[in-house]
């Protein structure tokens, strides 16, 4: 303000006050150098006002450029963690797939052997190269083999003459053998009758009391904590799939192919047996103990349920089972025992019982 009061004086410019609107003409100036600066200084603050309204304008710019990539970098953010979750889950239900798929080709795999063998045979029967002429046995051991029977059934089905009869006869172990034969003229073997004959080995019922023989030799070598003799205790009756079931545990339990078997698949049974009698291990029944705890770290028995492959295959085709291991498991059913343990741990040839 001082220097523009310089500027007045300079000029000759009145220094009383100035009405509003009054023009440059009106103030009696003597030059137009004081014009020139007002103008000037005029234009000036018009300039710094302008560039503050763009610097301000830009500002507000920047400032919504940065909100917008502040946002946009939380988007990907958690763009970034749903993606990281969703391929996790994939991940699982991927791997869950896998497992029981790898499950339903081992069982398979079990199933179908011998429906191979089966097919193999009858394939051979009919087209000629069977050995022992027209009338040849098809033997399937396990007692899913009613589907080969139902295949050859099927297979000549087509025939313009066939006859069939079935007989059973039970076996020395106990078992029920059930021989269908088939007689048919098939357009693949030529005009000749061919007899096919297939038996089909049942799974034998449960053992039944009156079978018990307490004081029998237990043979083979002992596994520790077993008796050489058994002892008389209370028999069991099954149903068909408990039966199927116990079977199927003790099979994937107990010792299989060495000196121990007897004794390993005697005791493994008694100690299931005992732990039912107790009462305090899952339930009262045998299928309640055997698969107490199933699928979680409690499990009693790491030999019950189909994610163990033994247990799966006995359960899928129950003729895979030796028959000694069978007989031993019904001797114990049917009131004899060689252990009171009611727990055991193996070693990788026998278990050993407490």
């Amino acid at each position: 303000m001082d220097e523009l009061q310089k500027v007045i004086q300079v000029s000759g410019a009145p220094t009383t006050p100035i009405e509003a609107n009054t023009s440059y003409q009106e103030l009696g100036y003597e030059d137009n150098t004081t014009v020139e600066i007002i103008d000037s200084m005029k234009s000036i603050s018009k300039d710094i006002i302008s560039d503050v309204e763009e610097i301000t304008k830009n500002f507000n710019t920047l400032k919504e450029k940065y909100d917008e990539f502040t946002d946009f970098d939380a988007s990907i953010n958690q763009a970034c963690i749903n993606l990281a979750t969703s391929a996790s889950d994939i991940e699982k239900k991927v791997e869950n797939v896998l497992t029981v798929l790898i499950t339903i080709v081992q069982n398979l795999s079990v199933a179908d052997e011998n429906l191979l063998d089966d097919l193999q045979s009858l394939n051979n029967i009919l087209s000629g190269n069977s050995e022992g002429g027209s009338a040849t046995e098809v033997i399937a051991a396990s007692a899913s083999t009613a589907s080969a029977a139902a295949a050859t059934t099927a297979t000549i089905s087509g025939s313009a003459n066939s006859e069939s009869s079935t007989t059973s006869t039970v076996q020395p172990d106990g078992t029920t053998a059930t021989t269908t034969t088939v007689k048919a003229q098939t357009a693949m073997a030529g005009p000749e009758t061919q007899e096919i004959k297939t038996i089909t080995q049942d799974q034998p019922a449960p053992a039944s009391p009156q079978q018990s023989t307490p004081g029998g030799t237990v043979s083979g070598t002992l596994s520790p904590g077993t008796t050489a003799t058994t002892f008389a205790a209370q028999p069991y009756q099954l149903s068909d799939d408990e039966y199927r079931s116990l079977c199927a545990t003790v099979y994937a339990e107990a010792a299989e192919g060495n000196e121990y078997t007897v004794s390993d698949t005697m005791g493994v049974t008694s100690a299931i047996l005992n732990r039912v009698e107790a009462g305090n291990y899952g339930g009262n029944s045998v299928i309640d103990v055997i698969s107490a705890g199933y699928n979680t770290k409690s499990q009693q028995f790491s030999g019950y349920g189909y994610n163990n492959q033994k247990f799966a295959a006995a359960m899928n085709n129950p003729g895979i089972i030796p028959p000694e291991m069978r007989a031993a498991i019904d001797r114990t059913l049917a009131g004899e025992r060689n252990t009171t343990g009611r727990s055991f741990a193996g070693n990788g040839v026998h278990n050993s019982f407490r």
